[in-house]
């Protein structure tokens, strides 16, 4: 079984590549649909997808990453929580909102504010600077 870092690298590439699928409409003026996406992938962006659809990870169980990123909304929330509930129970509120791939181009280089907000970065603590370098973790 791969090591914690190849599993969450394989994660982050298997959302990158269905968020650069996404992001590439084909220049139509009709939104990209579901029957569109990948069907096949190499081993380690298998794996990702596994992992990202995997409920059992969770603590309830009954959450994955794809509950709270969801490809139907640009991978971010199906509603408007400013952040998602979790938890054994399902109703612990996260410390993050979960941003949709609009927001990709548009992130910031990770720095703090000058109350000492965090703003911006890739990963939870914005220790990437790329979308590139993230996947590379």
């Amino acid at each position: 079984m791969p090591a914690l870092p190849s599993r969450r690298s394989s994660l982050f590439l298997s959302l990158i590549l269905s968020g650069a699928l996404t992001a590439c409409g084909g220049g139509s003026d009709s939104a990209p649909s579901a029957a569109a996406a990948v069907t096949s992938f190499t081993p380690s962006a298998a794996l990702g997808e596994k992992i990202y659809n995997d409920v059992s990870l969770s603590a309830s169980g009954r959450q994955s990453c794809a509950t709270c990123h969801s490809r139907d909304h640009a991978h971010g929330p199906t509603n408007d929580l400013a952040v998602q509930l979790g938890g054994p129970n399902g109703d612990v509120p996260g410390f993050r909102a979960s941003p949709s791939l609009r927001y990709m181009q548009q992130m910031p280089a990770f720095h703090f504010e000058a109350d000492g907000t965090p703003v911006g970065g890739f990963d939870r603590d914005g220790r990437a600077r790329t979308l590139a370098e993230q996947a590379e973790r």
